[in-house]
């Protein structure tokens, strides 16, 4: 069982290592591809971000034969990280200037600085 799960957790650290450096590399040529890459990418975030809400439902509902929880964490911390590296591309790697988007930009930074704390602080 031991070796499931260093496995399945290589696997997805590969996975996001994968999509990270494609996202990274390809974003250059999507953002000049693309007119409105910013409301694109807004809109795949929030897909993400439904994505690992779920994690809370589940968590909610253990009854219910949906992959084991601990499948389910670590899709969703591995999901954070890209998530993070989405909305830094989506920002266009620089702090935003309105009040409204400097406001959701601190509550999306507070929400991942917490869950990279929580990472830290479980590891450690």
């Amino acid at each position: 069982m031991r070796r499931q799960l260093v496995f399945r957790r290589a696997a997805l650290a590969a996975i996001l290592v994968a999509a990270s450096g494609l996202v990274v590399v390809k974003s250059g040529r999507w953002q000049q591809a693309l007119p409105h890459f910013t409301y694109l990418s807004g809109w795949g975030l929030f897909g993400l971000m439904l994505v690992l809400t779920a994690y809370n439902g589940r968590k909610k509902l253990p009854f219910i034969p949906l992959l084991s929880s601990r499948l389910w964490l670590q899709i969703h911390v591995y999901l954070g990280l890209f998530t993070g590296l989405i909305f830094l591309l989506h920002l266009r790697w620089s702090w935003p200037s309105g009040w409204f988007e400097v406001a959701l930009a601190f509550l999306f930074s507070t929400v991942t600085g917490s869950g990279i704390a929580e990472i830290g602080r479980a590891h450690v």
